[in-house]
């Protein structure tokens, strides 16, 4: 099964899980004794969550500069990193427009395959 992190914790605390991999590239802090699918012998195999804040289509430039910096500045706060960070096991990564436009042009035809090949739609 595969699940987040969060979820699955509990039932590894108490004893009712075992993890066998993680799927992200690098071992997580939450179970640092786990390892990646790669290192389990599943090469190439590396997928994680990630979220990001959108704005509407035509948002002038300088607006979305200025929700990134604030949103990247909120990002460090302690309880903000306690929170994502250490309680949720996030790996907090504040990058800006640019960063995110290098993600999506990676995971768009990544992920494009798989899901055509499923059959799933937006409907």
């Amino acid at each position: 099964m595969f699940d987040q992190m969060t979820a699955a914790l509990p039932l590894l605390q108490a004893g009712k899980l075992k993890l066998l991999a993680v799927t992200t590239a690098k071992r997580i802090a939450l179970s640092p004794n786990t390892p990646t699918m790669i290192e389990s012998g599943v090469p190439g195999f590396e997928m994680s969550s990630w979220q990001a804040i959108y704005a509407p289509k035509g948002t002038p430039k300088a607006v979305v500069q200025r929700l990134s910096q604030e949103i990247a500045k909120a990002l460090k706060l302690p309880d903000v990193q306690e929170k994502l960070g250490k309680t949720m096991g996030m790996e907090i990564v504040a990058g800006g427009p640019d960063e995110l436009a290098a993600l999506m042009a990676t995971e768009i035809p990544r992920w494009a395959a798989p899901v055509k090949k499923s059959g799933a739609s937006a409907n």
